[in-house]
């Protein structure tokens, strides 16, 4: 979610991220490989390359963002399958719709 602000981004601007969460040194290749990050512009001279999120990404990030927004609920806390999706339910629609004290 970090790098969603970051828009455009170098290797260096990542590790400096990854410092913050650093217990996996392989965090940025194996994002790439998975297709997270994508290269947006190569090396060229001094210039850095520079790296963006993909667009799989962004809409992952989007989705976590109207969840914790309390836009978008997934459906299928709703349907009652089991005893704990109806007290998941249960708050989740409390914390939602809190009772006047």
């Amino acid at each position: 979610m970090f790098l969603k602000s970051e828009g455009r981004f170098s290797r260096d601007d990542f590790q400096k991220f990854n410092e913050v969460i650093s217990w996996d040194k392989k965090r940025f290749e194996k994002l790439r490989q998975e297709g997270w990050i994508e290269k947006f512009r190569n090396r060229v001279g001094k210039r850095k390359a520079l790296y963006q999120l993909t667009y799989k990404s962004k809409r992952v990030i989007a989705s976590v963002y109207s969840k914790l927004n309390g836009d978008e609920i997934p459906t299928s806390v709703f349907q009652d399958k089991s005893y704990m999706d109806k007290v998941y339910r249960n708050l989740i629609e409390q914390l939602r719709h809190p009772s006047p004290e």
